[in-house]
């Protein structure tokens, strides 16, 4: 039989990544940490919700940093939506107005051996991460931010590599599908990292 080749390459199951690089957003981002450690102090250590953090030296914030009757919380809401509007856009998928969406906002800190485990942010859309704060000693293989590989066959070939690195540095986003599995490496140095992540919802 004949047999005609396709010079045709079907790349298929993309998962979409997009990056941010904030310019002059330190005065959000210090309003932001001065809330998070006044809300720290409040709370005992026991009495944490932890979600995906583990470690002795870690703070989880509440969900409701965006909701908060605050200038620098209207910010950080626009902040939010704009970054995921730009990444629907990209991806040619749905996305309301902002004032139709629901967003949920909190913030991690990480000290030295913290981790966050692997896991997606199931019920939600969109979510997305802003690094506020990283510290200035901290190796560049240490608290990596790691998409995993969604192809479970893939991340079992010795030929790919489990998922995809990203080395956190302040004013530096991500924003992703949520249901792309990711986590957050340990570093081992002196200072903290602060984050603050977010979902989408319509």
């Amino acid at each position: 039989l004949d047999q005609t080749t396709l010079d045709i390459i079907m790349d298929l199951f993309h998962t979409h990544i997009h990056e941010i690089q904030l310019q002059d957003a330190q005065p959000l981002w210090d309003s932001i940490i001065n809330h998070i450690n006044e809300e720290r102090q409040k709370t005992p250590h026991e009495k944490r919700n932890r979600y995906s953090l583990t470690g002795e030296l870690s703070y989880h914030s509440e969900d409701n940093l965006v909701a908060l009757d605050t200038d620098w919380s209207k910010q950080l809401r626009s902040l939010c939506y704009k970054a995921t509007y730009d990444f629907a856009q990209f991806t040619q998928t749905p996305i309301l107005k902002e004032d139709e969406v629901f967003i949920n906002c909190w913030s991690m800190t990480m000290g030295r051996g913290a981790y966050s485990i692997q896991h997606s942010h199931p019920g939600a859309i969109y979510s997305g991460v802003f690094w506020l704060q990283v510290p200035e000693d901290m190796p560049k293989d240490q608290g990596q931010f790691v998409v995993v590989d969604p192809r479970q066959g893939a991340r079992l070939s010795m030929y790919h590599p489990e998922g995809f690195d990203v080395a956190p540095t302040p004013s530096h986003g991500l924003v992703f599908n949520s249901w792309v599995e990711h986590l957050v490496q340990p570093h081992f140095c002196d200072g903290e990292r602060i984050s603050i992540s977010w979902n989408v919802v319509f």
